[in-house]
C-alpha cells in the first residue's frame, strides 16, 4: 500500500475525511510509517509536537474527527507533513472553507464539540436555497433560540469553556454569573428538567 498517495489522495480530496480515518484509525502501519517519516523540519517547529514530545500520531488523534474544525486540523496536519518532506500535493479547499463558515457563524461565546455538531446540524436543516446572506442569518438565529440566548445575555468566559449540555444533548441555559476572589462561577438551568448546573473558571 503506497501511503504517501494515500496521504495526497486525503489532503486533494480524492479520498474523503471519513474513508481516510478508516484507513488510518484500522492500519497500524500508516500510523508508523507517519511517525518513522516525521521531518525534523515539522518535529522543530510544529507546537503540537513539542506539547506530545514529537508524537505525531499522539497529535493527529487529539482532533475531533467528523468535526468542522477536526477535519480541517488533520488535513492541516497532513498537508505540513507532506510539505516539510518535500512532497507536492493538489489541496482540496473544501476543509478550510467549512471550518470559515463555522467559524463566521459560531459566537466566540459558545465552544465545544458538542456545540460545533449542534450547529453544523442547524445548518443542514435549514434550506439551502436561500441567498448566501439570508442564510447566515437564519442560522444565527436559530443558533441564540438554540442556546436559549435571550437579550443578549451570555457567559462571558474567562477560558474556552465548553457550552455544557444536558445528558439528552441539548444546550443548557445560561442564568448567571458569580465571581469570588479568583473563582468564577457561571450557573446553567436545564430547561426541562430544572436542574441546575454550575461551571468553574478561575481568573
Amino acid at each position: 500500500m503506497d501511503y504517501t498517495e494515500i496521504l495526497k489522495k486525503f489532503v486533494s480530496g480524492e479520498i474523503t475525511i471519513e474513508e481516510f480515518r478508516e484507513i488510518y484509525f484500522n492500519n497500524v502501519e500508516i500510523q508508523q510509517f507517519l511517525q518513522d517519516n516525521l521531518p525534523d523540519k515539522m518535529l522543530k517547529t510544529y507546537g503540537g509536537l513539542k506539547l506530545s514530545n514529537g508524537d505525531f500520531n499522539e497529535v493527529l488523534k487529539a482532533y475531533h474527527w467528523g468535526t468542522k474544525f477536526g477535519n480541517y486540523g488533520v488535513q492541516c496536519c497532513i498537508k505540513r507533513w507532506l510539505s516539510d518532506n518535500s512532497i507536492d500535493c493538489v489541496v482540496t479547499p473544501t476543509y478550510q472553507d467549512d471550518f470559515e463558515f463555522l467559524l463566521d457563524i459560531m459566537p466566540d461565546y459558545i465552544n465545544g464539540v458538542e456545540a460545533e455538531r449542534l450547529i453544523e446540524s442547524i445548518c443542514q436543516s435549514a434550506p439551502q436555497n436561500l441567498g448566501k446572506t439570508k442564510y447566515r442569518r437564519l442560522i444565527k438565529e436559530k443558533i441564540k433560540e438554540a442556546f436559549h440566548i435571550q437579550d443578549g445575555k451570555y457567559p462571558k468566559w474567562v477560558q474556552h469553556t465548553d457550552w455544557p449540555f444536558s445528558p439528552i444533548g441539548k444546550p443548557l441555559k445560561y442564568l448567571s454569573t458569580k465571581k469570588d476572589g479568583d473563582l468564577i462561577q457561571y450557573t446553567f438551568v436545564d430547561i426541562d428538567t430544572g436542574n441546575i448546573t454550575i461551571v468553574e473558571e478561575f481568573d
